[in-house]
């Protein structure tokens, strides 16, 4: 079965390029952009997204659980800050297919 997710700009309703948020992330934060997605946010958080059908606030909880345990702490705070700055402008769309 196919996972998908899309990010919809709250504002005029439209989904977001992936490569787009992350060069909009990267200039957020003053990190260099590449041809990977920074932190692997695409990853970490749109695979929970997609496949668990989590909300926003529902990875950042997640991660704040690995960060109470120490399980590579600075990198979840990151993804916590990211998670913040996509929630600002985005809500998330998830759904799966068959076929």
């Amino acid at each position: 079965m196919a996972a998908y997710f899309q990010l919809l700009n709250k504002s005029t309703g439209e989904a977001v390029a992936f490569n787009e948020l992350d060069e909009d992330i990267c200039n957020h934060f003053g990190w260099p952009i590449t041809d990977e997605y920074v932190y692997g946010w695409y990853n970490a958080i749109g695979m929970r997204v997609a496949v668990n059908g989590m909300t926003l606030e529902e990875v950042k909880t997640r991660f704040q659980e690995y960060i109470d345990k120490n399980d590579h702490a600075e990198y979840y705070i990151t993804l916590n800050n990211i998670i913040d700055f996509i929630a600002e402008t985005y809500t998330t769309e998830s759904w799966h297919a068959r076929g």
